[in-house]
């Protein structure tokens, strides 16, 4: 019934939790999380998932990390099981996405009377086809993944 009002857009339902750590590992779904190591301020979490699951719980052009990270409000650093261990607990940590801070604009999807198209109609009246948005989105991830790939590993306060 809501898939169809959504016009077969599916939708992950994530549970709510007090537990920011508990509540970090659902957003990560379908990922299985071993673990999640959050910063005092809670601000920024490292969150560890077995190796063979490191692509699943990044998703496509970092889709996922970046949609758990809005959720939760928390940047989120995923790595895998290995790259965890070889750290060690007290390694300097680098922020893969940073989704908190990142460029979220407040609007709607709506549907173009006159295309059947969908649009992004934003809160400052500004209207992106889907088209549109997929080529920005793609161009920004493509330029975070250059800028992550030639930053520094840097230590984070916390």
């Amino acid at each position: 019934m809501v898939v169809n009002e959504l016009r077969g857009e599916k939708v992950d339902i994530i549970p709510f939790s007090e537990d920011k750590r508990d509540f970090i590992a659902k957003a990560m779904s379908p990922a299985k999380v071993t673990e999640v190591r959050l910063s005092e301020d809670g601000t920024q979490a490292d969150v560890i998932v077995p190796d063979f699951q490191l692509s699943l719980a990044i998703g496509k052009m970092g889709v996922n990390a970046t949609l758990a990270a809005r959720l939760t409000g928390v940047r989120i650093d995923i790595k895998s099981e290995t790259e965890a261990a070889a750290e060690g607990p007290g390694a300097p940590r680098r922020a893969v996405v940073a989704a908190a801070e990142s460029a979220y604009a407040e609007g709607e999807w709506k549907t173009n009377q006159e295309s059947g198209a969908m649009e992004w109609h934003a809160v400052d009246g500004s209207i992106v086809s889907q088209e549109q948005w997929a080529e920005q989105t793609s161009e920004l991830a493509t330029g975070m993944s250059t800028r992550l790939a030639n930053q520094p590993v840097q230590e984070l306060k916390g």
